[in-house]
């Protein structure tokens, strides 16, 4: 346990590295695509082996890498299409990959390895622009983001450069599967595109650096848990209604009423992947809690089921060591003075809490994880 504590501990922490590391960073270069390329290709020649007709292309597979060629021949002299790391034996020599990275690393280490002039991701729930660098005849260098929400799925980095009165564009790919680095890919368009082309596609990424409409959390300063962090599947807890509850889970599978002593009603409303409780005086209503337990619907700090407790915690303030058997995270837990977080060791699982101050009372998220994954989330009134 102590040895996993300490992992924790390590994997929260790197969230805090990457806003003072990209204050240097510079957009990525041709030649980093080039270098790149040539020492896949090198490694494919050393290891011998044979290209194969793929669709339009030719392509070289070793271990954990490839290589796309627009001939059969492999030699050093061989047009390079792409190339992509994606995975190395133990007994492989390691790639040298851009920038420092590596297989694993985190989404937010990547991130700090280049230009970054949208430190907040802002932009649509699918993507975002990171940075526009040059401008049309002369290079320019782009960056911009796929994502599912507030998961990151690619990060890419393109380069558009003048050639023959078109315009040629290469980049890099790297691909994030939970949170970490998974593969890195290069592309080198074989076709030069027109100028209004290639104007296209810029001003399609310029268009997209206004849009505000949805902000990830991946490089937000860390903190406690606020009033607006309380929203699930896009429902703010503190206005949730019945009606906006159907809005987002669809007509309830099953629905529950229980008078209360004041007059007042107790109504359940249970879905496959959730549940709502609602407390209901008159034309007054107010939701008392609401359980996420299946889905893929996002929760505070864009937290889904699956994710790690180690993600988990990065997203909230910690101190530098957690509480081995579990205890506080900020504030004063012992005394249950909001705000405050707490993590509790169970015998087969673990609950973090995070609690605030809402008027009169307290509310708090609730967080179950069993076997390091969470398996459901809870807004609730305490």
């Amino acid at each position: 346990m102590k040895r996993f504590i300490v992992l924790l501990t390590l994997s929260a922490l790197l969230f805090a590295f990457p806003a003072a590391a990209q204050e240097a960073a510079q957009p990525l270069a041709q030649d980093e695509i080039t270098s790149f390329n040539r020492q896949v290709l090198e490694r494919a020649i050393q290891d011998e082996l044979e290209a194969l007709p793929e669709e339009s292309y030719f392509v070289a597979r070793g271990p954990g890498y490839e290589v796309l060629l627009k001939t059969a021949q492999l030699n050093l002299d061989a047009l390079v299409l792409g190339a992509a790391v994606t995975g190395l034996d133990e007994d492989t020599e390691l790639f040298a990959l851009p920038r420092g990275a590596a297989l694993g690393m985190r989404a937010e280490e990547v991130l700090s390895l280049f230009q970054n002039d949208n430190a907040f991701l802002a932009g649509t729930r699918e993507s975002a622009a990171l940075y526009i660098s040059g401008e049309l005849p002369a290079m320019v260098m782009t960056g911009f983001v796929l994502r599912d929400g507030q998961r990151l799925m690619l990060l890419e980095y393109d380069v558009y450069t003048q050639a023959d009165g078109g315009v040629t564009r290469a980049g890099m790919q790297f691909t994030l599967e939970d949170g970490a680095l998974s593969a890195v890919r290069s592309f080198v368009s074989p076709e030069t595109l027109s100028q209004e082309e290639a104007r296209g596609e810029i001003s399609k990424l310029q268009a997209l650096q206004e849009e505000s409409g949805y902000i990830a959390y991946g490089t937000k300063e860390n903190g406690p848990l606020t009033r607006e962090d309380m929203v699930i599947a896009g429902l703010d807890f503190f206005d949730l209604t019945q009606e906006g509850a159907v809005l987002a889970f669809g007509e309830a599978a099953n629905r529950e009423e229980a008078n209360n002593s004041d007059d007042s009603q107790f109504i359940t409303l249970q879905w496959p992947e959730a549940e709502a409780v609602f407390q209901k005086a008159g034309e007054d209503e107010r939701a008392l809690r609401v359980t996420l337990s299946g889905g893929m619907a996002e929760g505070p700090r864009g937290l889904r089921l699956g994710d790690t407790l180690a993600q988990a915690i990065s997203r909230f303030d910690h101190g530098e060591e957690l509480p081995q058997d579990g205890g506080a995270l900020y504030g004063d837990a012992a005394n249950q003075v909001p705000p405050y977080g707490a993590m509790v060791q169970g015998a087969d699982r673990v609950l973090l809490y995070y609690v605030i101050s809402s008027g009169d009372e307290d509310a708090a998220l609730i967080l179950t994880f069993m076997d390091d994954r969470l398996i459901d989330m809870t807004l609730a009134y305490l």
